[in-house]
């Protein structure tokens, strides 16, 4: 079989973007070889030599970053051109994706997430060498290296005869039709019959476009200390790395926190009601390497302090780098598929994850184990009451923590390897991660608390400590006794039901309380030099915040009594129905659906509160904008946005829960299957008396413009369509809406267009006779022929007809050329008895020996036209001429009430 020359593929870019990421991947070993040849040499070599490695190293990252921004760049090009072609745009981009989600699309898969952590390691090791001075050579070899490793991740490229062909990357640029085996790319110009799926509606939000690149400039950070503490150990330089590890630690630390903070502030908003830590796998895997890069800062202040503590040091720094892969792993292998909603699916990159790993995990235990020896060690353990004896324990209970979250979270990766070696094997599980990880964190966080309030008041090395402990001791009180009186207080204001949150509480108010008499007292206010203690006070602020949005949470909704089938489940408890314009009290609160919008796939809702007192007086008002995204295909919600109204003292979210009608098209028929409707037969005019409503009909239009709606498109989109004006009147209130239901017609398909009243509990349709009641179908048309010359003037049934030119275009409506084809068509200008007057232009087509014709339809005039011959010796037009039998004038509504 010929090979497809395919048609509008800009294959270029994906040949310069392939190169790109070779140089850089090339360049990045070439980094770490010229690195490691200036650090390697030592002593032997010359001050040349060590300048000359070193600048081709400097050479070799700006090659390698250059080339790395290029593929971005193409990458970028690529979405915003939507080049189709390529796999990664054709599922991360559409025709109707909004531009300012372009970067969230950007990271929103694997590649692009990978390319965004490769874009700060970039960042930071030029960053790094342009001031890390002596350390930029042992540092940079580990550095280019891990560059090496994520680089290989996008290279794409086959090893034959190894495990059928071992794909090494999966290359950004690869080609749709590579991917996926359909028919379609049979076609040369498959391009023209594709798009894209477009970027996954939970994600189109504006914190997918800045929470990602913060967290991930977390996860590069904690490169740095890791591979510094490589160069310490291979330089044995360990005084000297003290300092510069602490800067990178303290950097790396707060960036990746604050990236952990803004992930919860976007669940917080966006997700859920007022939720912000749901303990989710992915979640807790981002958390993990921070809980170590701290543990790894305590340790490092000890030993920058008093020389204790460096070889725990360079382990959390490792620990944290290589958990920073195992989440990578975890996320990306798709392992987690089953357990979290924000793992990745599988993209054939598990083996090399698993090597990354292991790879930098032996890097770390060698340089431990061969040049741990050379690290100082005091000969005198820490004395009890020294701060650093407590900054150790600390840090050991920081390590414990994560280790409890790795080993629940691991549970899929146990049972995948014990399904390895017993088919049977039992799936581990926990039922209730939030309780599980809830019963041990909450009495860490207890225990880190009090640390965090009592060690701060200690000493380094116990200075002093037979006169000193008076004070601590004095300190210590002062600091419980303020700490007691405040908990016995916000316990009133605190739903704390259970005695664990009472202890959790007082934790927190010590922490802040001590380290405020520790800024106050011994600081004496000196801002610059009480850095530690305001972290604590965050601490503690984090833990009341957790108390009071967590257990001061309360439903302000309930009313059983109203609820219908489409509520289910725990939301049954908690959820009203409104009605539009019909207020609602409940809680102190009158809640008004005034109405909602439809902004392309975007459903808000507009939802009215007005907070009153005793008196009914208003205190407070305000607007929530809940809102639905549906999917492209507008079938079904993908994602229920609450609407988030915040306060000083508390915040307000809002669900609108629509139908099940308006949540599932599948579930919308179904429903409709289950409705009973009601036949009525009735002339436009007349009315239709119900017990609650009357609906009077008008005049059908033909070709109405029923515009965007929420199951249909634009009028354009279909070929015919009818709609029917009706008026429905309530008479309790005299109120009148006006609808319009009706049907189109494309591709000789039949949709409804229905017209639902949520708040009357209404559904009507037209029935689908309607159609052969005003279009007569094509077997039953009577045709007449009759022929005409250009400019000639025919008479039909009172129709003056005149041939007023041709259209050699060959761009007609329903028609579809073929090579060799010869089409022609028709301009006639049509006079009706009235005077009214149209252009319709039907077809020609002379196909080989064969005729054939498409007829053009004008549903005003009712007129089929078809061009049936033509007779070169004559210049006569043979035409084909019927309309419609429209002896009906009844219109068939199908009414369905009191809708479940």
């Amino acid at each position: 079989m010929d090979e497809v020359t395919y048609i509008g593929e800009h294959v270029w870019l994906g040949q310069v973007g392939h190169l790109a990421l070779v140089l850089s991947f090339v360049s990045a070993l070439f980094t770490a070889w010229a690195y490691y040849n200036s650090f390697k040499k030592g002593d032997v070599k010359t001050l040349e030599e060590d300048l000359t490695w070193k600048r081709l190293g400097k050479i070799g990252y700006i090659v390698h970053g250059i080339s790395l921004f290029v593929v971005i760049g193409l990458v970028l090009f690529a979405m915003v051109s939507k080049y189709y072609e390529y796999d990664y745009v054709y599922r991360t981009v559409s025709d109707s994706s909004p531009m300012r989600y372009l970067l969230a699309a950007f990271w929103a898969d694997q590649e692009g997430s990978f390319l965004l952590w490769m874009f700060w390691h970039v960042i930071l090791g030029w960053i790094f060498i342009a001031k890390g001075k002596t350390w930029t050579a042992p540092t940079m070899i580990t550095l280019a290296l891990i560059q090496v490793f994520l680089t290989s991740m996008l290279l794409g490229v086959f090893i034959p005869f190894i495990e059928d062909d071992m794909k090494i990357g999966s290359n950004p640029f690869i080609f749709v039709r590579d991917v996926y085996d359909a028919p379609i790319f049979a076609n040369a110009d498959y391009l023209t019959q594709i798009e894209g799926r477009g970027l996954n509606p939970l994600l189109q939000n504006y914190w997918m476009i800045i929470h990602p690149p913060v967290l991930f400039l977390g996860f590069a950070s904690v490169s740095i200390p890791f591979s510094m503490a490589i160069g310490a150990l291979s330089t044995r330089r360990h005084a000297d790395s003290l300092a510069p590890l602490l800067k990178w630690s303290l950097f790396s630390s707060f960036i990746l926190g604050l990236g952990i903070l803004m992930g919860g502030a976007w669940a917080y908003e966006a997700l859920t009601f007022g939720g912000y830590w749901a303990w989710d796998p992915v979640e807790n895997t981002s958390l993990v390497p921070w809980l170590l890069l701290v543990a790894g800062v305590h340790t490092n202040l000890i030993a920058k302090s008093t020389g204790y503590s460096i070889k725990t040091t360079y382990i959390y720094y490792t620990l944290a780098f290589l958990m920073v892969l195992y989440s990578t792993f975890l996320t990306r292998s798709g392992i987690l598929g089953d357990t979290s909603v924000h793992a990745f699916t599988t993209m054939g990159l598990e083996t090399q994850l698993a090597l990354f790993i292991v790879f930098f995990a032996v890097l770390g235990l060698y340089k431990y184990f061969t040049q741990g020896k050379f690290i100082p060690v005091k000969p005198n353990e820490e004395n009890i009451y020294s701060r650093e004896f407590w900054m150790f324990v600390g840090a050991l209970v920081l390590f414990f923590s994560g280790l409890l979250m790795t080993v629940s979270t691991s549970l899929p990766v146990y049972n995948k390897i014990a399904e390895l070696f017993n088919e049977h094997h039992i799936p581990v599980a926990i039922d209730d991660p939030m309780s599980h990880h809830n019963k041990f964190q909450i009495w860490i966080a207890v225990f880190m608390a009090l640390l965090a309030g009592t060690s701060v008041l200690l000493r380094y090395s116990a200075a002093n400590w037979s006169t000193y402990k008076k004070k601590f001791g004095k300190l210590a009180l002062i600091s419980l006794a303020i700490a007691l009186p405040i908990t016995y207080l916000l316990g009133l204001v605190i739903d704390t039901y259970a005695w664990q949150h009472h202890a959790f509480l007082m934790a927190g108010i010590f922490t802040i309380v001590a380290n405020g008499v520790y800024v106050v007292s011994i600081m004496k206010g000196n801002l610059k030099l009480s850095g530690a203690a305001f972290s604590h006070i965050g601490f503690g602020v984090l833990i009341l915040g957790i108390m009071f949005s967590g257990l001061n949470s309360e439903t302000i909704t309930s009313a059983r009594f109203l609820q219908r089938d489409f509520v289910e489940g725990e939301a049954a408890n908690k959820a009203i129905i409104l009605i539009k314009g019909e207020p609602f009290f409940t809680a102190g609160y009158w809640m008004n659906y005034t109405g909602d919008t439809l902004i392309d796939n975007l459903r808000t809702y507009d939802i009215e509160f007005k907070q009153v007192n005793e008196k009914n007086e208003v205190v407070d008002s305000f607007l929530s904008q809940p809102s639905a995204l549906y999917n492209k295909e507008f079938t079904k919600i993908a994602s229920p946005n609450p609407g988030n109204n915040r306060n000083l003292t508390y915040d307000v979210f809002t669900a609108a829960i629509p139908p099940p009608f308006m949540q599932d098209v599948e579930v919308a028929k179904a429903l409709d299957d289950s409705l009973k409707y009601l036949s009525h037969i009735v002339k436009p005019g007349e009315l239709i008396e119900e017990e609650r409503y009357t609906y009077k009909v008008s005049e059908p239009i033909l070709n109405y413009d029923f515009g965007k709606g929420q199951k249909h498109r634009d009028t354009t989109e279909y070929d015919l369509t009818i709609g029917v004006p009706m008026e429905i009147t309530i008479k309790r209130t005299g109120e009148v809406k006006n609808i319009v239901p009706g049907l189109a017609l494309k591709n000789a398909l039949v949709f409804q267009i229905d017209q639902v009243i949520n708040e009357l509990g209404i559904k009507i349709k037209v029935s689908d006779t309607m159609f052969s009641k005003i279009f007569t179908e094509e077997d039953k048309l009577a045709y007449e022929d009759f022929s005409l010359s250009p400019d000639e003037t025919a008479t039909w049934n009172g129709y003056q007809i005149k041939l007023a030119g041709f259209d050699r275009s060959g761009n007609y409506k329903n028609y579809q050329a073929q090579e060799g084809d010869i089409a022609i068509a028709a301009l006639l200008d049509v006079t009706s008895p009235s005077g009214a007057t149209s252009t319709q232009k039907p077809v020609f087509i002379l196909r080989g020996s064969q005729q054939f014709s498409i007829k053009d339809y004008d549903p005003e005039s009712a007129l089929h036209i078809r061009f049936s011959n033509i007779d070169p010796q004559t210049q006569r037009m043979s035409f084909r001429i019927a309309k419609d039998d429209r002896t009906s004038d009844t219109v068939e509504l199908m009414i369905a009430n009191d809708m479940e």
